[in-house]
C-alpha cells in the first residue's frame, strides 16, 4: 500500500525550499538587503533539501514496521529542522529590534543641539513681538483686576483692545452703573426694614384693638400703620371705656333676659305638668275602658266557645247514642244493659261544692250496683 499523499503535501514542500519566496519589496528592502537576511537561514535550508530525496521515498512506498521506524525518524530530525530555522527567526529579529531602538537613540541625539538652536533663535526672531504679547497680557489682567469690582466675569471679557479713552469711558460706566445699583439695594433694604418695623407694629396694634375691633367703627383714621403713638393710646382708652359700657349694658341685658327666662321655665314647667296630669287621667280612663271592654269580649268568647262546645257535644252524645243503639239492638240482652249501663255520663259542671264529690261517688256505686244486677241475668 502506497502512503497517501495529497497535493497539498507536496505544494507545502515545493513553497518551502524555494529561495526569495516572499517579495522584499512589499516591505521596502532591496535586494542586497533581502538576500543578507536570506543567508542566515541558508544552512538549515540546505539540511532540508538533504531530508527532500528520503522524505519523497518514504511518501511512495509500501507502508511497513521498517517505513514507519522510517517515517518516525525523518519526522524528528525535520522536527529539529524546524525549531532552528525558529531560532534563527528570533536572533535576527531580535537584531533587527535593537537596531531599529539604536536609529532612534541616534536620531534624537543628533536633533536634540538643533532644537535648541531653533528654539534660541526663534526667541530673537520674536523678541519684540512676544515683549508686545506680554504688555497685552499684563494689560488685560490690571483692567480685568481693576473692573472685577464691579462685574463679575471681568476675566472673562476681551479688554486689551480698547483704546485708552474707551477704556476709561467703559470702566467708568460700569463702575457707576455698580455704585448706581448697590445703591438701589441699599435703599430697598432700607425700605425692607422700615415696612417689616412697620407691619410688626400694626399686627401689634390690632393686637391690642382686637378686643375693642367692633367699637371702631368705619372712620378712615383708623390706619394702625401710619398712626402717632399719642392718637393710638387716646383711641385704645376710648374703646376700651366704650367696651366697658357695652359690657355693663349687656350685662343687665343678660340679668332681665335670665329672670325673663327662669319666669318662662317656671311657667312651661307648670304648663307640662298640668299636661301631664290631664293625659294620664286621659290614659287611666282608656285604659279602664280598654279593660272593660277586654274583660266583655273575654266574657262573649267564653259564652260562644261554651255554646259551641254543648253543641259540639250534643252532637257528638247524638250520634254516639245513635251507634250505641244500633249496636245495642244487635247484641244480646246482657250485653245492650251493660252498654246501656256505660254510657251513663255525669254532665261537668265548675260548681266548687261538696255535694259535688258525693254525687259523684254515689253516681258511680250506682253504675256498679247496675252492672251486678246485669251479671245475674
Amino acid at each position: 500500500m502506497v502512503c497517501p499523499r495529497s497535493n497539498d503535501d507536496e505544494g507545502f514542500l515545493i513553497y518551502n525550499i524555494m529561495s526569495n519566496l516572499v517579495e522584499y519589496k512589499k516591505y521596502d528592502l532591496d535586494a542586497e538587503k533581502a538576500s543578507t537576511i536570506e543567508s542566515s537561514f541558508t544552512p538549515k535550508i540546505e539540511e532540508r533539501k538533504g531530508f527532500e530525496k528520503v522524505y519523497k521515498k518514504i511518501i511512495n512506498s509500501e507502508i511497513s514496521k521498517e517505513l514507519s521506524e522510517e517515517a518516525s525518524e525523518l519526522r524528528k530530525k525535520l522536527v529539529k529542522v524546524r525549531t532552528g530555522i525558529a531560532r534563527i527567526h528570533k536572533t535576527e529579529k531580535a537584531y533587527f529590534f535593537q537596531a531599529g531602538k539604536f536609529v532612534d537613540a541616534l536620531k534624537n541625539k543628533l536633533t536634540e543641539p538643533v532644537v535648541q538652536m531653533e528654539e534660541k533663535l526663534s526667541e530673537i526672531e520674536n523678541y519684540y513681538e512676544n515683549l508686545e504679547k506680554e504688555r497685552l497680557k499684563k494689560l488685560q489682567e490690571d483692567r480685568a483686576k481693576a473692573l472685577s469690582d464691579y462685574v463679575q466675569d471681568s476675566y472673562e471679557r476681551t479688554l486689551w483692545s480698547m483704546d485708552e479713552d474707551v477704556w476709561n469711558a467703559y470702566f467708568n460706566a460700569k463702575k457707576q452703573a455698580y455704585e448706581d445699583r448697590i445703591e438701589a439695594e441699599k435703599e430697598a433694604e432700607r425700605q425692607r426694614l422700615e415696612n417689616e418695623r412697620l407691619d410688626k407694629l400694626e399686627n401689634e396694634r390690632k393686637y391690642l384693638i382686637a378686643p375693642y375691633l367692633q367699637f371702631v367703627g368705619d372712620d378712615a383714621s383708623t390706619d394702625f400703620r401710619n398712626m402717632k403713638d399719642e392718637k393710638f393710646n387716646d383711641l385704645l382708652e376710648n374703646l376700651k371705656k366704650s367696651k366697658s359700657e357695652y359690657d355693663k349694658k349687656q350685662e343687665e341685658i343678660r340679668k332681665e333676659n335670665e329672670r325673663l327666662r327662669k319666669e318662662r321655665e317656671a311657667e312651661e314647667k307648670k304648663q307640662a305638668e298640668l299636661e301631664a296630669k290631664r293625659k294620664a287621667e286621659e290614659a287611666k280612663k282608656e285604659a279602664e275602658h280598654q279593660a272593660q271592654l277586654k274583660k266583655e269580649r273575654e266574657q262573649r268568647e267564653a259564652l260562644e266557645r261554651a255554646e259551641k262546645q254543648r253543641k259540639e257535644a250534643e252532637a257528638k252524645a247524638k250520634a254516639e247514642a245513635e251507634r250505641k243503639a244500633k249496636e245495642l239492638a244487635k247484641a244480646p240482652i246482657k250485653k245492650q244493659l251493660t252498654l246501656w249501663v256505660n254510657s251513663f255520663e255525669l254532665p261537668q259542671t265548675r260548681t266548687e261544692h261538696d255535694k259535688v264529690s258525693e254525687i259523684e261517688v254515689k253516681f258511680n256505686n250506682f253504675k256498679k250496683w247496675a252492672k251486678s244486677q246485669i251479671n245475674e241475668i
